[in-house]
């Protein structure tokens, strides 16, 4: 009798201690998702390390995407406050580039042009010095060197007439690369009149005693 009573309370125990098993892990589950139990250690520290490494990934992102929003803005303020000095020195680089073209046939027709601007911009320096040099004072009683403005008026003629032609060839050539320079010279030629235009014109614009009197005769 002993023994059929130990052999039952043995069977019990192993038909009772599995289901006790799933019922306790799924309870576990359950409060887990509740908040009815705290996390051990080990998940805390699993959690923490994605959580830190989600917000590195993050901020990882969001530097990148300011530096790029940075350069941006930089590149925005240059572009915007160039000087005529600093847009020629853009265009005597393109220049050199396109009197380096090795291609046959438009190729050589760009060199002409672009050595028709590197002796353009020996005068449009000396114009702008000219411009540059006269005082304020000296300005205000007699304006700016009207002839020296005269003459930067025509380098921005002549300039865009080159623009003209660089964009005729560009449409004809059939190297990329070749495209590329061209297309970057003719960029730069057009802000380079631009900033020369602004210069010209705010020039002629100032306020002087007896400039109106200069100008007739730069005429």
């Amino acid at each position: 009798m002993k023994k059929l009573f130990f052999l039952l309370l043995m069977l019990t125990i192993i038909l009772v201690t599995p289901a006790f098993a799933v019922e306790t892990n799924i309870q576990n589950k359950a409060d887990l998702e509740t908040g009815k139990v705290s996390p051990t250690g080990n998940q805390i520290r699993n959690e923490n390390q994605i959580r830190t490494e989600n917000m590195g990934d993050s901020q990882q992102i969001q530097t990148q995407n300011q530096e790029q929003e940075n350069l941006s803005t930089q590149s925005g303020i240059e572009n915007k406050n160039a000087t005529a000095e600093e847009h020629m020195s853009i265009v005597a680089r393109s220049v050199q580039t396109l009197l380096q073209m090795n291609e046959s046939g438009f190729g050589q027709q760009i060199r002409v042009v672009a050595r028709e601007q590197e002796q353009a911009q020996n005068q449009i320096q000396s114009e702008l010095g000219k411009v540059g040099s006269r005082s304020g004072a000296l300005k205000f009683l007699i304006g700016p060197d009207y002839v020296a403005l005269k003459s930067l008026q025509q380098q921005i003629t002549q300039n865009q007439a080159r623009i003209q032609q660089l964009t005729q060839l560009e449409s004809q050539l059939t190297n990329q690369a070749d495209k590329n320079s061209v297309s970057q010279a003719i960029q730069a030629l057009t802000q380079l009149n631009t900033s020369l235009q602004d210069k010209v014109s705010a020039e002629n614009n100032s306020v002087s005693l007896f400039g109106w009197l200069f100008k007739l005769f730069a005429k």
